[in-house]
């Protein structure tokens, strides 16, 4: 039993180091880059879902995120992809409408730390693992607007208007997102059940997908030609103090 245990340990240890695609420059998954702004490695990875899932918009928690560490340009194996996407979350298409996106962004604006007279209580605020990163959305958030606060039993306590403006990749077009139009998300299962204090996903439908998103994330990798990716920010979060 023993030496069929190994053998099968060498067995995935060889498929954990196999190269699934190659960095062309490096990828900052440090905590703080993921949940405090645009990141270009959470750009990719929603990016990868919308892809995949063929939906108006991906979004991922900067809390999925993990590794809180850069990760050097060069071949990348499972094993980075797994550091990266630890968690093996099913991916759910979750249908909202406009103005439920709004409610959802400006949660996810509460989470952000900063501006005037900022005292965050994590009793009282979404986690800033909360604060999400976008695929097929512009935004613009204002630390000078108010946070959204939200208790520990994911009870609203009074709504935030940190956002400022949001639009939706219609086609080569950015298009205002309309309130009363409904929009598909890919989302992994922990954020579409309400994780993190961002309740108003489970007032969307959802449809539950066995698709992991490290899965997702590897199919797109593979898919991109030589299997190369560079991560660069395109505007698609923007924070402003006014």
């Amino acid at each position: 039993m023993e030496r069929i245990a190994r053998t099968f340990e060498e067995r995935l240890n060889e498929a954990l180091i196999s190269t699934v695609g190659i960095f062309e420059n490096y990828a900052d998954g440090r905590a703080l880059t993921v949940r405090s702004g645009e990141s270009p490695l959470g750009n990719f990875i929603t990016d990868a879902l919308r892809w995949r899932f063929r939906t108006d918009i991906g979004m991922i928690n900067g809390g999925g995120i993990r590794g809180d560490r850069i990760f050097p340009a060069g071949n990348v194996s499972w094993k980075t992809l797994l550091e990266i996407l630890p968690y093996n979350n099913p991916i759910h298409i979750v249908t909202l409408k406009g103005s439920q996106i709004r409610q959802i962004l400006e949660l996810s604006a509460g989470a952000l730390k900063g501006g005037p007279d900022d005292h965050y209580d994590p009793n009282n605020r979404p986690h800033t693992g909360a604060f999400l990163q976008l695929s097929g959305l512009r935004v613009e958030y204002s630390l000078r607007g108010i946070p959204s606060l939200v208790d520990t039993t994911g009870r609203l306590l009074r709504w935030g208007n940190r956002l400022r403006s949001v639009a939706v990749l219609s086609g080569e077009e950015w298009v205002p997102l309309e309130d009363g139009r409904e929009y598909t998300v890919a989302v992994n299962s922990w954020t579409a059940g309400g994780g993190d204090r961002l309740f108003v996903f489970a007032e969307g439908t959802a449809e539950k997908t066995d698709i992991r998103d490290i899965d997702a994330v590897a199919e797109y990798l593979m898919s991109r030609k030589d299997r190369r990716v560079r991560f660069e920010r395109d505007g698609r979060i923007t924070i402003t103090d006014s």
